[in-house]
């Protein structure tokens, strides 16, 4: 069984937050002679601070990572290059195609006749716009 990360980060935060503030709470108790609002309200200030570091120290022990879907590769920028396959025939120079289980919008830089795509077609990715791959017909 895998722990999933954000969970854990949250279970750290919550004991973090439990034993700041009882030991902030024993401590104002023990040594000061504060009334219950100052009370409070200190309490609550070195909780936060406190969740504050907790946070921070976690940032530099294990900093967030950012997990690359499958329709991605290293960046938004990089071309996904390789081949899809359309899903149904294109209407001019727009269709939908599969790249691996993945359904996509897609266009073609031409509409000629020559380049007409059919259902089933193997095509090469170009490129990408926006949520638009942009395609052509892959050489047989």
């Amino acid at each position: 069984m895998q722990l999933d990360p954000r969970r854990a980060w949250w279970g750290v935060m919550l004991v973090s937050t439990v034993v700041i503030g009882l030991t902030t709470a024993y401590l104002l108790d023990l040594l000061t002679g504060l009334q219950k609002l100052g009370f409070l309200g200190v309490l609550l200030f070195v909780i936060f601070v406190g969740d504050v570091l907790v946070a921070l120290g976690m940032q530099k022990v294990a900093p967030t990572r950012i997990s690359i879907g499958p329709g991605e590769r290293e960046t938004c920028d990089d071309l996904p290059a390789e081949t899809a396959t359309a899903i149904a025939h294109f209407d001019g120079n727009t269709g939908r195609v599969s790249v691996r289980g993945e359904t996509w919008n897609a266009r073609t830089e031409s509409d000629s006749a020559q380049s007409a795509i059919r259902r089933g077609d193997i095509v090469r990715v170009e490129g990408r716009d926006g949520l638009t791959l942009v395609v052509s017909p892959a050489e047989t």
